[in-house]
């Protein structure tokens, strides 16, 4: 019985094989198959297999740690998320997600990809568990920026916005700061390039006066 075959049956959720393989060789929790996925990664995908990934967190399955995400680095709740298994999140929040604002080399959290599909309850889970509803995407982009763009619903929309959620991500205190500091540095140019040219206004007027005496 090889890896892929373990991986395999977890995304069929075909417990009884998963079972049968894991005792027959434990080695087997963690192992990838050729796209890079554990069994607990595959099974995350398919929102039947809630009871194959119970029992593959009972066993122990890493869904935190780098060498256990796929290739572009993607953990167990970023998928559930990004399908719609609402179950499947909760049970990976409660073994316990080390960083629930992680993002995949796409610049994707799970709470990202689940606002992006128009998840809701999804969404609520992962706010209540911590996540940060103003994280941007690799472009910069917040959930209220994607979901907007891709025309939601209103009242999907407005769900966001009642949570928080903002069409820009959110500056450093010391960002905004600089931020006043340069406004009012533009005002006070501005203000002086006025003074200047009224200046040179009275300058001209006064010479015309001279020649004209």
């Amino acid at each position: 019985m090889t890896s892929l075959e373990f991986v395999q049956a977890a995304s069929n959720n075909n417990l009884n094989k998963v079972r049968q393989m894991l005792e027959t060789n434990g080695n087997l929790l963690n192992v990838k198959d050729r796209e890079h996925d554990t069994a607990i990664m595959k099974a995350a995908r398919n929102c039947h297999a809630t009871d194959v990934v119970s029992f593959l967190l009972e066993k122990g399955a890493n869904i935190n740690d780098q060498e256990y995400r796929d290739m572009i680095n993607q953990t167990p709740i970023i998928v559930a998320a990004q399908h719609g298994c609402t179950d499947i999140v909760r049970l990976l929040l409660e073994a316990g997600i080390k960083d629930i604002n992680h993002k995949n080399d796409q610049g994707e959290s799970a709470f990202l990809t689940a606002a992006q599909e128009g998840h809701k309850e999804i969404v609520q889970i992962l706010l209540d568990a911590g996540a940060d509803i103003n994280q941007p995407n690799s472009d910069g982009e917040t959930a209220l920026t994607i979901v907007t763009r891709n025309r939601h619903k209103k009242e999907y929309i407005d769900f966001l916005i009642e949570n928080g959620a903002l069409a820009f991500a959110k500056t450093s205190v010391e960002d905004e700061a600089s931020g006043v500091k340069k406004k009012k540095r533009k005002k006070n140019k501005s203000k002086k390039v006025k003074k200047s040219k009224k200046s040179k206004k009275s300058k001209k007027s006064k010479r015309k006066t001279i020649r004209n005496n």
